[in-house]
């Protein structure tokens, strides 16, 4: 038997384990009641089996071809394309009151299982109109996440491109001015005005989908070559210690 992460703090925090059943399926448990993803037997099994192989790498990501070869063998039938798919209804899941896990993307290297906490040190945190965002480093990634004034717990931001993270830092970084591109810290061979556009147009699409009510009101156009953060800059240093990510013990 394989047991995950027994979370510290509150006796209602859920205790996390990944147990073989007797048809040797790994099976993901909250408080000794295993998950129910799904009322499809076959179905239900796989998603087990997705985040059972998520969770045993400790938060690493694991890509998506290696998920298929780990799978192929109990489930042949799935295809890549169904990875996708099942890890949007496996988030959905964990994404219930009591549970509040992550599943993070990590682009071009895959998924990984995570428990969310409170950063060990937010690299710089803006306070807006409509909430709050924050930029910290976890596990040697950057993450933003945001807490709309509407909701009481920070949601993380999904960034389709690591190109992003340099816009979204350079407009946090001077929250309430105006930031060309020219003032924005690039590796290889930088940034043409056009990709500055659709890069700005990327991450208001990113905080839609994270729920921040209004977009266009925290990030506006400057002038036409400029884009700025409508916001105040707080900077934060040391502050309580990140929750690991879910760990499974063998």
């Amino acid at each position: 038997m394989k047991q995950g992460l027994h979370t510290k703090g509150k006796a209602a925090s859920p205790k996390i384990t990944v147990r073989t059943n007797e048809r040797g399926h790994e099976i993901v448990h909250c408080d000794d009641v295993p998950l129910v993803f799904s009322r499809n037997a076959p179905h239900n099994a796989l998603k087990h089996a997705i985040l059972a192989r998520l969770i045993s790498e400790e938060g690493r990501p694991v890509s998506v071809p290696t998920l298929k070869q780990y799978l192929e063998g109990t489930f042949p039938e799935m295809q890549i394309g169904d990875i996708h798919i099942y890890m949007f209804q496996i988030r959905k899941k964990l994404n219930e009151p009591g549970l509040d896990w992550l599943i993070q993307t990590s682009h071009g290297e895959g998924y990984a299982a995570a428990k969310p906490g409170v950063p060990d040190h937010t690299i710089v945190e803006v306070v807006a109109m409509d909430g709050k965002i924050r930029a910290f480093q976890e596990n040697g990634q950057d993450v933003f996440e945001i807490k709309a004034n509407s909701s009481e717990k920070w949601t993380r931001l999904e960034l389709k491109k690591k190109a992003f993270i340099p816009v979204l830092k350079a407009l946090m970084n001077n929250a309430g001015e105006g930031v060309k591109r020219s003032d924005i810290e690039t590796s290889g061979a930088g940034m043409c005005d056009n990709s500055y556009i659709i890069y700005v147009s990327s991450i208001r699409r990113a905080f839609r989908e994270a729920g921040w009510p209004n977009v266009k009101r925290l990030i506006r156009k400057h002038d036409d070559q400029e884009y700025i953060l409508c916001g105040r800059r707080i900077d934060n240093e040391v502050g309580p210690v990140v929750q690991p990510v879910l760990r499974a013990y063998a």
